[in-house]
């Protein structure tokens, strides 16, 4: 997902089991969480909304990974395309995101 403080911009990689936690976020980034305007999203990213991959981003666009993919073996980001998806391991992804950092802020949905 991406997010933007000011004229910054930042993708936070979760689970496709969650939704983001207001309160966490907050905890986390000292802001709420503000979702890239959709105009915005390819122009901050590089990829278009619903392709934003976690690697080979815009300079200066921080990828952040949530802690709630640590329960998954494989991972499947996508990449740079509506139709196009990777297959990475946890380490494969933490290596080609240059993740700045793990973080908590997704919640569990529903059942």
């Amino acid at each position: 997902m991406a997010f933007s403080f000011e004229d910054r911009s930042f993708v936070v990689v979760t689970s496709g089991m969650t939704r983001i936690s207001n309160q966490k976020f907050k905890k986390v980034f000292n802001q709420r969480p503000r979702m890239l305007p959709h105009d915005q999203v390819e122009t901050m990213t590089g990829y278009q909304i619903g392709g934003v991959c976690p690697f080979a981003l815009n300079d200066g666009v921080k990828v952040y990974l949530d802690y709630s993919l640590k329960k998954h073996d494989l991972l499947y980001p996508a990449a740079g395309d509506l139709n196009a998806a990777i297959r990475l391991s946890l380490d494969e992804l933490e290596k080609y995101s240059r993740a700045a950092g793990w973080v908590d802020v997704a919640k569990e949905i529903a059942k």
